[in-house]
């Protein structure tokens, strides 16, 4: 009977702390559920987020060999465009931008995860702009400017400060 009645006190015993683990577990689960749907999710800035930012330090080499350093970027308006070659977007965009009468446009091309084929045939899309720059990974323009949407468009003012950004649907005076 001793046996019986030390089993029956350790049961309970592992029960109750059993319980506690239990009750702690779930308060704790109801915590993070009260935290993520408060949390707002991280998305990427949209190019209205872009408006007001400098222009980062950054030098950019275009496919024809030309550098431009931060000083040219910053001593005149641009007018710059951001797309990625996997973008099917990007490649409607990438037309008007080549087609468009502005002569200091300087066309981005990311090629993040992008084939050959998709970075020849953005790269041709864009035949006419006079300066594009190509680039992979995390250095560059883009990074350092922290676009995260493609095709991204961006006008500088003078100071090297994006005074006007959109992204598509582009304005009609970029759509051909």
């Amino acid at each position: 009977m001793t046996i019986l009645t030390v089993a029956v006190v350790v049961l309970a015993v592992l029960v109750v702390a059993d319980l506690a683990v239990t009750f702690a577990a779930l308060r704790r689960l109801r915590e993070y559920g009260e935290q993520l749907t408060t949390a707002q999710p991280a998305s990427p800035p949209s190019a209205l987020e872009l408006l007001g930012r400098d222009l980062p330090e950054v030098d950019v080499t275009t496919l024809d060999g030309v550098e431009l350093d931060a000083e040219q970027l910053r001593g005149r308006p641009w007018l710059i465009g951001f797309f990625s070659a996997t973008c099917a977007p990007c490649r409607d965009a990438a037309r008007g931008f080549a087609d468009h009468d502005e002569p200091d446009r300087l066309a981005v091309v990311v090629t993040d995860h992008a084939t050959q084929n998709e970075r020849a045939e953005l790269l041709e899309l864009l035949t006419g702009t006079p300066h594009i720059t190509v680039e992979s990974g995390s250095d560059g323009l883009s990074t350092a400017l922290m676009v995260r949407s493609f095709p991204t468009l961006v006008r500088t003012d003078e100071q090297g400060r994006v005074a006007t950004a959109f992204d598509p649907p582009l304005p009609l005076e970029m759509q051909h």
